[in-house]
C-alpha cells in the first residue's frame, strides 16, 4: 500500500502541485465578517485578494476542525493503513 499524505491549507500547497503528488489538503475557513469560506473549495486566491481590496472587513481564518480531519483520514483509511499528516502547530 501506498503511504497517503495530509495537510491542513496553511501549507499553501499549490492545487496543481497536491493532486500531481497525491497531497490531501484540508481547507482552513476564511472568514469576512459573518461569511465563512473554505479556503480553495469556496473562495479563489484571487477572489480573497479582490476582497480585501473592495471591502473594510479584515478576514480571519480558522484551522479545520476535528471533525473535517477526521472524515479525511476514515476516508483514506479504506485506500490505505500509512497516513502521514503534516500540520501547522496551533
Amino acid at each position: 500500500m501506498t503511504v497517503k499524505i495530509v495537510t491542513d491549507g496553511s501549507s499553501d500547497i499549490p492545487k496543481e502541485i497536491a493532486e500531481e503528488l497525491d497531497i490531501t489538503v484540508v481547507p482552513l475557513t476564511v472568514v469576512f465578517g459573518d461569511e465563512a469560506y473554505l479556503d480553495g473549495v469556496d473562495i479563489t486566491a484571487d477572489q480573497f485578494y479582490t476582497r480585501i481590496v473592495d471591502t473594510k472587513v479584515w478576514p480571519t481564518t480558522a484551522s479545520p476542525s476535528i471533525g473535517q480531519f477526521a472524515e479525511v483520514y476514515n476516508k483514506l483509511a479504506e485506500e490505505t493503513d500509512e497516513i502521514v499528516a503534516v500540520l501547522l502547530s496551533t
